[in-house]
Parts: structure tokens; sequence; C-alpha cells
């Protein structure tokens, strides 16, 4: 039993990485209709600037992390500015192709700044919480505390805020949009940088647990697509409970089966078993949508 609920503790502390990463996709996807494949990659860069401060330049957590995270909000910037801005007018097929082009420029800035090795990075917490023989990292209860607040204060604010009800309003009707004083060039800044400071705390709550190297989030951000499949690519709650379950699935079917590079090819099988569920209708699909909004 004590070995079970380890194994499902690990689980849910990547399960609610995952999560983070998978709320961006969905905000991402809310307010622009675009399919992000940058979100691992963001984390990964963001990772690296905190292992920088943290682990190179022994800076303190609580002021490397703030660093962290400005840097992420100029990542979102720049996307917006140099990817996003220029393609606004093409189809979300096109500019969804683009996210995988800023993908290969933030894996070739990290291997040329850190060389791409693996390394470890430290944690915001070392402590560790016993209950018997059963341990959990101060780490994870972090990590899990921040995904639950980050997706409650993201479904307060698209639902009760002018800015949040904006976003979605954006991509469902554009011209309606810009008549209401919604700005487009601020919704998609507004939208990235959020996506972007949710990966960066991603990346360096997670890898601290695992190890930092240029894929390692590109590999989780595979997982964090099973996740948002179950949220409809519009629900929140939805997707964070979908990001939990997948993530303890994965841990629990790991620690049991020891198959070579089962842990790598999880979030693959995963997405695929639920296109299969789903009978491989899209995210975008009017009923998976209606179904998700009711949450």
């Amino acid at each position: 039993m004590t070995e079970f609920l380890q194994y499902a503790a690990t689980g849910l502390a990547g399960g609610f990485a995952t999560a983070l990463l998978a709320l961006g996709v969905v905000m991402i996807y809310r307010s622009t209709r675009v399919l992000s494949f940058v979100q691992g990659a963001i984390a990964t860069l963001a990772t690296y600037v905190y292992y920088q401060f943290a682990t190179v330049w022994h800076w303190p957590a609580g002021i490397a992390l703030p660093f962290a995270i400005a840097a992420a909000v100029a990542i979102g910037l720049l996307i917006d500015l140099l990817a996003m801005r220029p393609l606004r007018k093409a189809d979300a097929l096109t500019r969804t192709v683009a996210t995988l082009g800023v993908v290969l420029v933030i894996l070739v800035i990290v291997r040329v700044t850190w060389h791409g090795g693996e390394t470890f990075v430290r944690p915001l917490s070392t402590s560790i919480v016993r209950i018997g023989s059963f341990t959990l990292g101060v780490q994870q209860v972090i990590t899990a505390l921040v995904a639950v607040a980050a997706s409650v204060a993201l479904v307060w604010w698209t639902r009760r805020t002018y800015t949040g009800l904006g976003l979605s309003a954006m991509a469902e009707d554009p011209s309606a949009a810009r008549l209401l004083g919604v700005s487009p060039g601020r919704s998609s800044a507004l939208t990235w940088v959020l996506a972007s400071v949710l990966a960066a705390l991603a990346g360096i709550l997670v890898t601290p647990l695992l190890v930092l190297n240029p894929y390692q989030m590109t590999l989780l951000m595979v997982t964090s697509y099973a996740a948002a499949l179950l949220g409809g690519f519009v629900s929140l709650p939805l997707t964070l409970i979908g990001a939990v379950l997948v993530g303890a699935g994965e841990s629990l079917t790991t620690g049991y089966i020891n198959v070579s590079g089962l842990s790598e090819t999880f979030g693959f099988i995963a997405v695929f078993a639920i296109l299969l569920v789903t009978r491989g209708r899209s995210a975008a699909s009017p009923s998976i949508a209606r179904s998700s909004e009711t949450w």
C-alpha cells in the first residue's frame, strides 16, 4: 500500500506540473484558436534562466524565481511580437505551425547558451513530510498548490472580469469584440504572457524532481495535450483534473510495469487513447465544447 501511495504521489506532482502546461495551451486556444506547441520549450528556457540564477550564480530562490518569471513574461511578449503579430491575419493552422518554428529557435538558444547537457536544478524546498513510512516532498506540495491556485484564478478571471471575457470574445467573434473595445493586440500579448508564466512555473517546479535538459519539458508537453484533450481545449477545471489523472496513471503504470521506454512514450499513448475514446473528434468539435463550457 505504501508503494502504491508513493507512486501515486510522485505521479500527482508531475500531473500538477503538466496541468500548468496544459492550462497555458487551453488559454491560448480559447483566445486565439491556435494550438500551441511551444509551451514545453518556454518552460525549458525559463527553467534554464532560473538554473543560471539559482545554481550557477547561487542566488537565493526567492530572488531567482521572480527573475525567471520576468524572463517568461519577456519570452511571451517576444513570441507575440515576432511570431504571432505578423501572422495575425493568417489562418489558425498557419499560426499553429509557426509555434513549431518558435520551438526550434528556443531549443537552439538553449543549446548554444547552456550546451544542452543534463544537469540538476536546486528545488525551492528540500524539506520532506513523513507520515509513517510514506514520504512527501514539500516541493511536490508546492507544485500542487500552485497548479490548483492557478486553475481557480483563471476560471474566476475568465468568467468574472471584462478582460478575461474579452479574450474568449476575441476568438469567437473578433469584429464584435473590437466594437466592444477589446484590442486584438493587447489580448494576444496578454494570452501569451499568461501562458508563458504558467509554463515557467511548470518547469521550475517539476524539473528539480526530474533532470534539466533541452528536451525533458517537451516530452512532458505531450502529456499536457492529453489533459487538454480531456478538457476539450476549453474547460480549465477538466484540464486540471485530466492532468492529475494522467500523471498518476503514468507513475503507477511505469512503476508496476518495467518496460524500457514506457515512461517516455506514455504521453503519446494517453493522447492516442483519448482520441480513440472521443472517436477522433477534434477539440474544436461543438459537442465537446458545449459539454466543457458547463464547467
